[in-house]
């Protein structure tokens, strides 16, 4: 009896644990570098990636569209048919591809920097095709090898360049990554693509997921929209160390999407009540992850970045930890009803607040005024997403 329990707490832990690595490594590997980059070079230069970075967030949201969560939606609905429709997104991103990278070219970037840039770009856009097969299909031991290759890479890069690494250098060691990613995953795709014909270019696939692309861009700004808002206002040396906080910090913020990703199609079979349930023991586990939250990054920035924080900071972090676990169900519930529009419009406000927030606030207190910001706008982010699920069960 013993052995069956275990069984099935191992089948049930490690889909989460896979999702968690495979979502976490990516964030981890640019840590990495930013460790080395701030060690040999100072948190200035880091700033300068941070910089080129923020550009390269927003292309690779465009050249996403139609890809992960519309894909696993339609995987779900329709199983016999997820190689048609991964070939379809895969054919039809491609010609979304083509103007983001010549837009690109047009921003006032240095002529290395931008072709640095746009192979960021391209090779993102090969390697997160198959981002909802992994997930759908939970194969997330193919998707731990590719980040490992990733790191691989950008330890051999380093052994070149491992004293008084350049702006250039660091943006080199970025693409390596890049290119370790794709290497690994070139096979699987190749396998999953065979058979892609031109006449599986749909513009309705791109016109159908139009709610997911603005989802994404509202989500990477609901992570981000503080990080160019500092970079626009402070140093780049506090915009460096800044990202290095809050690149630890996602970790913990996107610790619900990677418990509930790889059960989405089941929650989506769910109804909206079957989900509450669920949702009062996720709020426990926010609470511990939020106690524990604080002094892990107290130990990472003070004894491996050598970066002292006031403590009124950590209090905020345990706050801002906590505070995703509250409505992350209710998310999944408006998108098990079709009410991806309501997450949007919940989801820009709290942007918006943000935005105007860090404007107010980041001249004065730095650091703790974008902290400030990004606690303002989860609280009303809970406020209006259980707000909104509530008139729903009881419509």
């Amino acid at each position: 009896m013993g052995s069956i329990t275990l069984s099935k707490i191992f089948s049930k832990t490690t889909p989460i644990l896979g999702n968690s690595l495979y979502q976490l490594l990516p964030g981890l590997v640019n840590q990495v570098l930013a460790f080395f980059v701030i060690k040999q070079s100072g948190a200035t230069t880091w700033g300068q990636v941070v910089a080129l970075q923020l550009a390269y967030y927003i292309a690779v949201h465009l050249v996403s569209w139609g890809n992960k969560d519309y894909l696993l939606l339609q995987f779900s609905k329709h199983p016999a048919k997820i190689n048609h429709y991964l070939q379809q997104s895969t054919l039809t991103r491609a010609f979304v591809l083509l103007p983001t990278t010549l837009l690109l070219i047009f921003f006032n970037y240095p002529f290395q920097t931008a072709i640095y840039l746009i192979s960021w770009v391209l090779l993102r856009f090969i390697s997160q095709t198959l981002e909802a097969i992994i997930t759908y299909e939970k194969n997330f031991s193919l998707a731990l090898r590719s980040e490992a290759a990733a790191f691989v890479f950008l330890m051999f890069g380093l052994t070149f360049w491992h004293h008084n690494l350049s702006f250039q250098e660091a943006l080199l060691l970025v693409l390596l990554s890049h290119v370790g990613r794709v290497v690994w995953l070139m096979p699987a795709l190749i396998i999953r693509l065979k058979g892609m014909s031109l006449t599986q270019f749909n513009l309705a696939h791109l016109w159908g997921s139009i709610p997911f692309l603005l989802l994404g861009i509202v989500a990477l700004l609901q992570f981000k929209i503080d990080l160019y808002v500092m970079n626009g206002l402070s140093t780049k040396s506090l915009t460096g160390t800044y990202q290095v906080l809050m690149g630890f910090v996602s970790f913990f913020l996107g610790t619900p999407g990677f418990i509930i990703n790889p059960f989405v199609k089941n929650i989506y079979r769910l109804k909206p009540k079957q989900i509450v349930a669920l949702q009062y023991n996720f709020i426990g586990l926010g609470l511990m992850m939020s106690l524990l939250g604080a002094p892990i990054l107290w130990g990472v920035m003070y004894y491996v970045y050598q970066f002292a924080f006031a403590p009124e900071t950590y209090l905020l972090l345990t706050s801002l930890i906590f505070l995703p676990f509250v409505y992350a169900f209710d998310v999944y519930k408006l998108y098990k009803v079709n009410a991806q529009n309501s997450v949007l419009v919940i989801s820009s406000i709290g942007i918006a607040i943000v935005f105007t927030s860090c404007l107010l606030l980041i001249p004065f207190w730095q650091i703790n005024g974008a902290l400030i910001a990004q606690l303002l706008a989860q609280l009303f982010l809970v406020f209006l997403l259980k707000y909104r699920t509530a008139k729903l069960i009881h419509e």
